[in-house]
């Protein structure tokens, strides 16, 4: 449960109480223009395994972004733009003094636009990649820890691709193209808006709502109404505090069953917020986070607006790049108190 609550905070709601082969062209970025990312076509090449582990229960891999040696990142599917830090910036005379609006979980913010950049995750070249100025830790939580990483790969890097994340070898790739289904897959449709996923999740098998898809946090939240209209049972409440010292309450509850699609986990933490006004604590927001997605092979297919969950007994089969689009069906049975590896008491 600390650990939950501390990785919460970490995001706005967090920290409460050989010889190398040369690198494969992938896909170039996506600059901003105005509220609405433009997403380019992108060179393709054949995928490759990318090692990651976790750092406060999100996805960290290892990049080479310009001329610096590989630094930390973080995945964030929230953000509609990958972000480097002020340092970064600086390392690799990157300012451009050209503002753009950058989406960070419920609000838009202002921040910088970079050069593009070259990067590197695994073997697989993004080039001309867009970047962001933005220290979205320091910006959205008064406790910053020492070792977080500053650079955040967001969802434009992602687009008219898919991204495949197995945490039984911790390894993802990223693919472009119509991906074939995992076997045994559970399929659920996105709402990609702005260039982020966004899926429809149900509580108690009652009362549904549409969540942020985001990788970026490491525990999941559900709309304060939601939890009204259930009359869940409040467990551990928290004050939370953002960098511009605005207060708010987080409440934890455990609901009996969460489900996506036939996807389904029984006695699941999960979060609202009880207290706080908008902009900053937007009680109607959601987010299925990491905690979630992390109990499955996960495929998030943004170019066909799927998402893939595949129980982790499953026997692995890795999506495939098709050159024509597969039917999709639903046919999985759910996960009824299933307890995969990287069970809820883990996040």
């Amino acid at each position: 449960m600390i650990r939950l609550l501390l990785t919460l905070n970490l995001l706005f709601w967090c920290l409460v109480a050989g010889e190398a082969q040369p690198a494969k062209d992938v896909s170039t970025g996506a600059p901003h223009t105005g509220d609405k990312p433009v997403i380019p076509a992108r060179p393709y090449s054949t995928p490759e395994f990318i090692p990651f582990d976790f750092w406060h229960g999100l996805i960290r891999v290892q990049m080479t972004i310009g001329n610096l040696p590989s630094r930390p990142a973080l995945l964030s599917t929230g953000l509609t733009d990958s972000l480097m830090s002020q340092e970064v910036a600086a390392l690799l005379k990157a300012t451009t003094g050209v503002n753009t609006h950058v989406f960070t979980l419920e609000r838009t913010v202002t921040a910088e636009k970079t050069q593009p950049q070259d990067v590197i995750l695994g073997q697989s070249k993004f080039s001309q990649t867009a970047f962001c100025i933005l220290d979205l830790i320091a910006m959205l939580s008064a406790s910053k820890p020492g070792d977080s990483p500053d650079l955040w790969v967001g969802a434009s890097l992602f687009s008219n691709c898919s991204l495949y994340i197995d945490t039984t070898s911790m390894q993802l790739q990223i693919q472009r193209g119509f991906v074939s289904v995992p076997r045994g897959a559970i399929v659920v449709p996105l709402e990609v808006i702005d260039g982020r996923p966004w899926v429809k999740v149900k509580i108690n098998r009652k009362k549904t709502f549409t969540a942020l898809l985001e990788l970026g946090t490491g525990a999941s939240l559900i709309p304060a109404r939601i939890a009204r209209e259930l009359k869940l049972k409040p467990g551990t409440v928290g004050p939370v505090t953002n960098a511009d010292g605005k207060k708010g309450e987080i409440t934890q509850c455990t609901v009996s069953d969460i489900s996506v699609g036939s996807a389904s986990l029984k006695n699941y933490d999960i979060f609202y917020l009880s207290s706080g006004e908008k902009p900053e604590f937007d009680q109607d927001f959601a987010i299925l986070g990491a905690d979630f997605l992390m109990q499955f092979r996960t495929t998030i297919d943004f170019k066909n607006k799927r998402l893939y969950l595949v129980r982790p007994d499953t026997p692995e089969t890795p999506p495939s790049v098709k050159t024509s689009p597969d039917s999709h069906t639903d046919n999985a049975p759910p996960l009824s108190g299933n307890k995969p590896p990287f069970g809820n008491s883990e996040r």
